[in-house]
C-alpha cells in the first residue's frame, strides 16, 4: 500500500482522535508519513489501523508536538458542575491571505446568504486539485435600537439574557444577529471564479438561508472609551471544545461557581473571555471581547453578568 493510501486510510481516525473535523492535512508532512512506514517494516507490524494511529500520535509528537492537543487540555464547568468547554492547544488559525477573501466575498453577499470558497486556479478547482475549502456568510442584520433588537431575537436565544447596560458602566450601542446557514439552505448556485484584492484565486458558490434562526448574536457595548462586544451562541452538548495556540491553566478564572477561561489573539491582540452552560441539548457560549479593554475590565464586567 502507497504512503499516500496509508496517510488516507487513517485521517478520519486521527479526526476523530483530535475531535477537530477540519484538521488541515498539511499538519501532516512526508517526513513523518516516511518515518512511520519505516517504523512499520522494521518491526513487521501489519497496517492495523489502531497500531497506526499509534504509530502516527507518537512520531507526530515527537517531530511537531501536535499530540499535546490530545494529552494536554483545560476542562471549564458551570456553576452546576457540568463540563462545557475543554480548552485543548493547537494552531488552527486561517491564512491571512484566506482570511482577507472571505472577508471581501463576505461583504458581497446578504444576511440571507451563505458561500463555500475553494482557493486555488480554476483549473486546480474544476479538476478537484485543491482542498483548501471554506465557508463564509454574509454581513448580519444590525440594530441600533435596543427595544427592535429584542423583538428580533429568535428562539433558542432569550430576551431576558441581553439587557440595554452590561454593566455600570457600559452602554448598548448596537447589536448584529448572524443567521444560522445549517437550516434549509437552499439550491446551489453557479461557480463564481474571482481573485481577491491580494491576488488569491479562488472559485465559490452562494446559497439562500432558509428559515430565521440565528447561529449567533452579538452585541457591542461602550463606556465612550472602550468597547465591549458580547457574544452568545448554541452548539450540540458535545460541541463543547475550544481551540488555543498557547492554553494556560492560569487564565482560568472562576466567578460565582462559572468557570471562565481568558486568551488573547496572537494577531490581533484582541482579547477575549468566555464560559458557557448547558440548557437542555445544547451548551450556551458566551463572549466578552475588546480591542482596548482590559482584563481585569472584562473580569469586572462578567462578574457583574454572573452575579444575576
Amino acid at each position: 500500500m502507497s504512503q499516500k493510501q496509508h496517510f488516507e486510510d487513517n485521517m478520519e481516525e486521527l479526526k476523530i482522535l483530535f475531535n477537530k473535523p477540519d484538521l488541515p492535512i498539511q499538519d501532516f508532512s512526508t517526513r513523518i508519513m516516511n518515518l512511520i512506514d519505516e517504523r512499520e517494516y522494521k518491526t513487521n507490524l501489519k497496517p492495523n489501523v489502531f497500531k497506526r494511529t499509534a504509530f502516527v500520535l507518537a512520531i507526530v509528537g515527537i517531530l511537531c508536538g501536535f499530540t499535546y492537543a490530545t494529552t494536554k487540555w483545560i476542562e471549564l464547568k458551570d456553576n452546576n458542575g457540568n463540563a462545557v468547554i475543554e480548552v485543548r492547544p493547537t494552531d488552527s488559525r486561517i491564512l491571512p491571505a484566506y482570511q482577507q477573501a472571505l472577508d471581501e466575498i463576505g461583504n458581497k453577499l446578504s444576511p440571507e446568504e451563505t458561500a463555500t470558497v475553494w482557493f486555488g486556479s480554476k483549473d486546480d478547482i474544476l479538476n478537484k486539485k485543491t482542498d483548501q475549502v471554506m465557508h463564509t456568510s454574509g454581513a448580519p442584520n444590525k440594530y441600533t435600537d435596543f427595544s427592535q433588537f429584542i423583538k428580533a431575537i429568535a428562539a433558542p436565544f432569550e430576551s431576558s439574557q441581553f439587557q440595554p447596560i452590561l454593566s455600570e458602566d457600559y452602554q448598548f450601542k448596537e447589536a448584529s444577529i448572524y443567521m444560522d446557514p445549517a437550516i434549509g439552505a437552499g439550491k446551489k448556485g453557479n461557480m463564481i471564479f474571482d481573485k481577491a484584492s491580494n491576488g488569491q484565486e479562488l472559485g465559490y458558490y452562494t446559497q439562500k438561508i432558509i428559515g430565521n434562526q440565528p447561529s449567533s448574536i452579538v452585541i457591542t457595548y461602550t463606556n465612550r472609551e472602550d468597547e465591549v462586544n458580547y457574544t452568545s451562541y448554541f452548539l450540540r452538548r458535545e460541541d463543547k471544545i475550544l481551540f488555543d495556540s498557547s492554553p494556560s491553566v492560569d487564565a482560568k478564572t472562576v466567578i460565582n461557581d462559572v468557570d471562565t477561561y481568558y486568551y488573547v489573539d496572537e494577531d490581533t491582540q484582541k482579547r477575549t473571555l468566555l464560559w458557557a452552560k448547558q440548557e437542555n441539548e445544547r451548551t450556551a457560549h458566551f463572549v466578552l471581547s475588546s480591542t482596548t479593554a482590559s482584563k481585569s475590565e472584562l473580569l469586572k464586567i462578567a462578574k457583574s453578568i454572573l452575579s444575576d
